[in-house]
């Protein structure tokens, strides 16, 4: 049996995105996933934008 240890998030404020995966595109734009942050970035006529991702349950207010 093994065990699967969770790798931490990164901060994507603070990372470079360097290991990036495509998912897809639409018309010229190009869409990826950072693999160490897990943000989406979109590549579009030499633009580049990053969407990050809410932060972790840890810091989240579950409260109504």
């Amino acid at each position: 049996m093994s065990l699967a240890l969770h790798e931490p998030r990164r901060d994507p404020a603070s990372c470079d995105h360097e290991d990036i995966e495509p998912f897809g595109g639409e018309r010229e734009a190009r869409f990826y996933r950072c693999i160490a942050c897990e943000s989406v970035l979109i590549a579009q006529a030499g633009h580049l934008w990053v969407l990050r991702g809410p932060p972790g349950p840890e810091n989240q207010d579950f409260t109504f």
